[in-house]
């Protein structure tokens, strides 16, 4: 009974921090990018600003946001 008592509030705090974390997301403020600029999205290895440099050939110096994408989902075999 000891156990499903500890799964029982382990379950609890995980949805009260989840809740938590989901209401902060939409308090997000939004980006905008200025007239002549664009917003490139990156992931894995150009989430480091040096490999981020590499590929783009050329030393960035510009902002940088964490972002999070509602409704996006990222696949491997999309048709």
């Amino acid at each position: 009974m000891r156990n499903v008592n500890q799964l029982t509030s382990i379950v609890l705090l995980v949805l009260i921090l989840l809740l938590v974390n989901c209401y902060k997301a939409e308090k997000k403020q939004k980006i905008k990018i200025e007239k002549g600029k664009v917003g490139i999205i990156g992931y894995g290895s150009m989430m480091s600003l040096k490999s981020m440099e590499s590929t783009i050939k050329e030393k960035y110096q510009d902002s940088i946001y964490l972002v999070h994408l509602l409704g996006y989902q990222r696949e491997w075999c999309f048709h």
